[in-house]
């Protein structure tokens, strides 16, 4: 993995205006991490929104762990979300 490949945000409540910046047409990371803890109920739906079209989305206590759908192998991440939705 390389570092355009990755997006981690933790803008302590201004996660939500720091990712709707983001231009995902033109850079799409395989994987993006942002806080949503400090988020605003209308701001964690608004993520979800701009997301979910291209991205897997899973709650990983106050953080979003967001995996691209596109990614070439997209088995992994199928296995990653049945290890996360089925922790040991």
């Amino acid at each position: 993995m390389t570092l355009d490949q990755l997006l981690h945000i933790d803008a302590e409540g201004y996660d939500w205006k720091a990712l709707s910046m983001f231009d995902l047409k033109k850079y799409s990371p395989s994987i993006i991490l942002f806080e949503h803890k400090h988020l605003q109920k209308q701001e964690r739906k608004a993520s979800v929104a701009f997301l979910q079209a291209q991205y897997y989305i899973f709650t990983l206590g106050g953080d979003s762990l967001c995996l691209r759908k596109d990614v070439p192998k997209n088995e992994d991440w199928r296995q990653l979300q049945g290890e996360l939705a089925n922790p040991a």
